[in-house]
Parts: structure tokens; sequence; C-alpha cells
């Protein structure tokens, strides 16, 4: 019969430490970020799977230096952000479909990494371009942060 030797105990002991550390990493705690929806006008339209991260003023107002050419977005002002405080987020997007897509969107957050899921339910195949477009406020991102969009695409017949 074999002997169990101290060094045996210490080494069943670590390996269960280690398991349980790795287990704990693991289960990172998903936070779910609030997320304020704003419109934005007289953009002109872009290329189709554009995502924005917006951290600065000098930035966002970038996006309308060419401004459409309708009457009414001749003085037009993007609404006032506080960037000490926020982050502004975006996809400007499209897909095929016979109606409106269902479009839902939610952020969140792991440790230090923003994760910004779409969902798109195209409805039908007709070959029109339906356009998407999601701007949404969150409390500032930190600058060594990373933010990661996630587009998923179903068809309803």
């Amino acid at each position: 019969m074999k002997t169990i030797t101290p060094a045996m105990y210490i080494i069943v002991i670590l390996l269960l430490i280690s398991a349980l550390f790795s287990f704990n990493n693991k289960k990172q705690e998903e936070n779910i970020i609030p997320c304020e929806e704003i419109t934005l006008r007289c953009m002109l339209p872009g290329k189709i799977g554009i995502e924005h991260i917006i951290r600065n003023n000098t930035d966002y107002q970038k996006l309308i230096q060419h401004k459409n050419p309708y009457s009414d977005c001749g003085n037009y002002q993007l609404p006032v952000i506080d960037f000490n405080n926020y982050t502004l987020i975006g996809y400007v997007g499209g897909v095929a479909g016979c109606d409106f897509p269902k479009v839902t969107h939610k952020v969140t957050k792991i440790n230090n990494n923003y994760v910004v899921n779409v969902e798109i339910q195209q409805i039908g195949l007709c070959e029109r371009n339906n356009s998407i477009t999601i701007w949404c406020l969150i409390p500032k991102v930190e600058e060594n942060a990373s933010v990661k969009f996630n587009i998923t695409t179903t068809i309803i017949p």
C-alpha cells in the first residue's frame, strides 16, 4: 500500500486552489450599461456597417462636417454632449427586407471590455435597403477600455 507524503498533500492543495481561481476568473459578472438613445440628423449617408465610438467633441462635430443638402439642415447643430462624463456609440447600417427591420441593442461591460450587441431581424427577402441608425449615450468609457460591436442579423420570411 502506498503512503501519501506531505509533498503530495501540498500538490493536491495547490491544484485545488488553482482550479478555484480559474473557476472564479471565468465567472466574471456582466454589467448592463444604461443607454440613452439620441437622435442625430442631417448627416450624409455613409458606408453601411460603420461602428462609431466618439469620445470627444472634435470627432462628434465631424459627423455633420458635410451636411445633407436639405433646407432644414443648413443651421442644424448637434445636441450638446458632455464628453467628460459620456461616450457616444453608434452603428449605421442597413439590411434588405420587405419592411423595416426589428432592431434591439444592449451594451454590456465585463471588466474593462464593453460589448455592443445589435440584433437585427430582417423582414422578408425583398431587395430594398432599410437603413439602421443607432446612437447611444453611455457613461464615459475609459481610454484604455475596449469596445466591440457584435452585429447579428436573422431573416424572418
